[in-house]
């Protein structure tokens, strides 16, 4: 899809324009994540929220020649052992069944990420963002525990926005759902056509397989014919197709010759990867190969927004999932 103005561009300024409590839990433990913190509260696009004690992390911020600190609102875990209190006792409450003591959740509320979804469960902060320091699991756990999915029995799951010159394509899922069955597949691709229409696409869904239109047989394949029939039922106005090769899905001529009678037009926009290794792998190709932007990932499904950063990520990547974080959240998105 042809974009007139930069996607991300169109994030930034509806973020602006309705300015979130956007966490960032890392600012006092990682320097890439303390520099996202100074440019977003330079550019406006949210309200910079961090984790620390509040007198060192305001010497690091003069440090920084940052003269602006009242765009900055620090939650200092020392100062707020009330809530730490309020906050391990929910949890265990909502966990005892499961095992945990209320020792447990005390310890557990000292993490960073766990006190970071209390104080987004709380409503203290709109939308959080994490994982520079930390593995995915790391943070996942706590967001599942306290936070809770936004349907029950409905995983979560994650985007790229993927933007070529002036091309912009969602790849789902690349991070979370390892080998999705048909169901979660299904929703997948409708989550993410949600997400996406919510920006201004008008979505043209593929499903990617290495057969097309039943070129091929294989158990592999039929997940992906039986994950197409139940989006295609759950959202018939969505134009959904597949299975189809990656080339039928992006070139029209290719697809004509191949799948006659899809209902894809163009070039599809949204592309649904059978499961986390063929994700995975092809936005990274894009990026790295054709060097696309790779903004996310970005988590859908949970109740309130959280998105999970790569551990290579740049103070670019994280003003950019700043920024997609507030959209979320502005669009009431979790």
């Amino acid at each position: 899809m042809k974009s007139k103005l930069h996607l991300l561009e169109k994030i930034y300024q509806i973020a602006k324009n309705n300015p979130q409590n956007i966490l960032l839990p890392e600012a006092d433990i990682d320097q890439r994540v303390f520099e996202a913190s100074i440019k977003l509260a330079n550019l406006e696009i949210c309200n910079v929220c961090v984790i620390g004690k509040s007198k060192s992390l305001l010497e690091k911020y003069k440090k920084a020649n940052f003269n602006k600190l009242e765009r900055i609102q620090i939650f200092d875990m020392d100062a707020m052992n009330q809530d730490i209190i309020r906050y391990a006792n929910d949890l265990y409450l909502k966990r005892k069944k499961k095992g945990m003591t209320q020792k447990e959740a005390f310890n557990l509320m000292h993490n960073i990420n766990y006190f970071a979804c209390s104080l987004l469960k709380d409503n203290k902060v709109d939308g959080v963002v994490t994982g520079a320091t930390f593995t995915t699991k790391e943070v996942f756990i706590p967001a599942i525990q306290i936070i809770g999915a936004r349907e029950k029995d409905h995983k979560i799951s994650s985007y790229f926005i993927m933007l070529l010159n002036q091309e912009v394509y969602y790849f789902a899922d690349c991070a979370v759902n390892i080998n999705p069955d048909p169901k979660t597949l299904a929703n997948i691709a409708i989550d993410t056509a949600n997400s996406a229409k919510l920006a201004g696409l008008e979505p043209q869904i593929a499903f990617l397989s290495f057969s097309t239109n039943n070129s091929a047989s294989h158990e592999s394949i039929e997940k992906i014919q039986k994950a197409v029939k139940f989006a295609q039922k759950k959202a018939p106005k969505l134009i959904i197709d597949g299975e189809m090769q990656v080339d039928s899905a992006l070139i029209p001529e290719i697809r004509n010759r191949k799948y006659p009678n899809s209902k894809i037009k163009n070039s599809a926009n949204i592309l649904i990867f059978p499961d986390l290794n063929s994700g995975n792998i092809a936005y990274k190709l894009v990026e790295r190969l054709a060097k696309s932007k790779a903004a996310g990932p970005i988590l859908q499904g949970l109740k309130k927004p959280l998105n999970d950063l790569s551990r290579g990520c740049s103070t670019q990547d994280i003003i950019e999932i700043s920024a997609l974080t507030a959209f979320e959240s502005i669009n009431k998105l979790g």
